[in-house]
C-alpha cells in the first residue's frame, strides 16, 4: 500500500513540476505522454523476466523475486522501452524534433517517489553490512531485520538532485534539447556505479544483469546528447522563438 501511495504522490508532483518549469510546445503531446507511458510499462516488466526467470535479481530484503505474483520490474528497462516507444511514435506522427526536455524533470521526481515506495516495501535493498565496509555508517535495517546499505534513499538523493538542476536549467532555458538525455545518461552511470552496493549477483564479466543493462541506455543516452549538442548549436535563435506550454 505504501509503494502505491509513494507511486500516486510521485504522478501528483510531477503535474506540479511540468507546470513551475514549462517547456516550449510539441505537437502530439499528450500522444507522445501516452505512448511514453506504454512503452516504459512494457520494458520495465519485459527487460526484467530474465532477471526473474535466473535469479539475477533479488526482492524484497534480498529475497527472490520469485515470490512476486507477477514478477518485478526495472526502472532501466522501463527507460530503454519509453524512449525507443516514443522514437517509434515520433516517426509514425511526422515528428522531427526533440522532445525530451519536458519529461526530464516529471520522470526525476516520479522516480525519487518511487524509490522511496521501494524503501517502505523493502524491496531493492542493498547488501548486508557485515562490518568493515566503508559505507557500514549509513547501514539501515531492512525489512527482515539486517542493516544494509540504504541503496533505494541513495537512488532517492540522486533524483532529487537531478531534480533541482533540471528545475534551474528549465527556468534558464539552458541546455535545451539535451535535458533529458543528460539526466538519463548520468543516471545510467549512477545506477551501474550503485550496483556494487546492491545485493543482485554477477552475471557476465563481474558485472551485474543491471549494470549489463545500464550500458544500453548510457549509449543511447550519450549518442542522443552528443547529436543533439551539435545540432542545436546551429539553430540557436530559432529556440529562443518556440513556443512556451503554460499547462501540463
Amino acid at each position: 500500500m505504501s509503494y502505491a501511495v509513494c507511486v500516486l504522490v510521485g504522478v501528483a508532483l510531477s503535474l506540479i513540476a511540468r507546470r513551475l518549469a514549462p517547456e516550449p510546445a510539441v505537437p502530439h503531446a499528450w500522444a507522445l505522454s501516452l505512448i511514453a507511458m506504454v512503452g516504459a510499462t512494457a520494458g520495465a516488466f519485459v527487460f526484467e523476466v530474465p532477471a526473474d526467470l535466473y535469479g539475477w535479481t533479488v526482492g524484497l530484503a534480498g529475497e527472490p523475486m520469485a515470490a512476486e505474483a507477477i514478477g518485478g520490474r526495472t526502472v532501466l528497462g522501463g527507460l530503454l522501452g519509453g524512449w525507443l516507444a516514443v522514437e517509434a511514435g515520433k516517426r509514425g506522427l511526422g515528428i522531427g524534433r526533440p522532445t525530451g526536455d519536458g519529461f526530464a524533470l516529471p520522470l526525476a521526481i516520479g522516480l525519487a517517489c518511487g524509490r522511496m515506495g521501494c524503501f517502505f516495501r523493502g524491496c531493492c535493498a542493498g547488501k548486508r553490512a557485515v562490518g568493515g565496509e566503508w559505507w557500514s555508517g549509513l547501514a539501515m535495517l531492512g525489512h527482515d531485520g539486517v542493516p544494509r546499505f540504504p541503496a533505494q534513499l541513495a537512488e532517492v538523493a540522486f533524483h532529487l538532485s537531478a531534480g533541482v538542476v533540471l528545475f534551474v536549467l528549465a527556468r534558464r532555458g539552458a541546455l535545451r534539447h539535451r535535458r533529458f538525455a543528460a539526466y538519463v545518461a548520468l543516471y545510467a552511470v549512477f545506477r551501474a556505479a550503485i550496483e556494487e552496493l546492491r545485493g543482485n549477483p554477477a552475471v557476465l564479466l563481474g558485472l551485474t544483469y543491471y549494470q549489463i543493462l545500464a550500458a544500453p541506455l548510457f549509449a543511447l543516452a550519450a549518442s542522443t546528447l552528443v547529436a543533439r549538442s551539435r545540432a542545436d548549436g546551429a539553430s540557436p535563435a530559432a529556440e529562443r522563438r518556440e513556443p512556451v506550454i503554460t499547462e501540463a
